[in-house]
């Protein structure tokens, strides 16, 4: 189910958050991860700007690791839902689960789930709120910069 607009909002006391600093790592980790086509109606995803502002995100990201369990070598990873315009689910993962830096953004996350009471997937979706205002993508899913591939033709 595609969240509503009032959930797709930069959150401003997002920056309070322990995860806040991870934000860019994970926007960088995930433009790795284009160009990429829709397994079904091939719709091309040049850049990962292209892919917040074409998609509609479909329910909140999930960690699918225990947070008591960071230091485990069965991570799984993050991933973050969306739907593609001919209704076909997709997804990016957030993070790579080999590296420091995922394992810092779990213990982020444990923190701020014990400072907030709020859950993980709460946290996440926070977090993706975040991620849609720094990459430049409004609450109505307009784009208001271009991808970095746009720019460099």
């Amino acid at each position: 189910m595609p969240i509503s607009q009032s959930e797709h909002r930069a959150s401003p006391d997002f920056a309070a958050f322990a995860c806040a600093v991870h934000v860019d790592a994970v926007i960088e980790y995930c433009r790795g991860q284009f160009p990429r086509n829709c397994g079904v109606c091939e719709h091309r995803y040049e850049c990962f700007e292209d892919f917040l502002g074409d998609t509609v995100p479909l329910g909140r990201p999930q960690v699918y690791d225990e947070l008591e369990l960071i230091q485990s070598e069965q991570l799984i990873g993050t991933l973050s839902m969306v739907q593609c315009a001919c209704g076909t689910s997709l997804a990016v993962r957030c993070g790579d689960i080999r590296s420091r830096g995922y394992l810092d953004l779990l213990a982020a996350l444990a923190r701020d789930v014990e400072r907030t009471g709020l859950s993980v997937s709460e946290i996440l979706q926070l977090m993706r709120q975040e991620i849609h205002a720094r990459c430049g993508i409004r609450s109505s899913g307009v784009r208001v910069r271009v991808c970095s591939i746009m720019r460099s033709r």
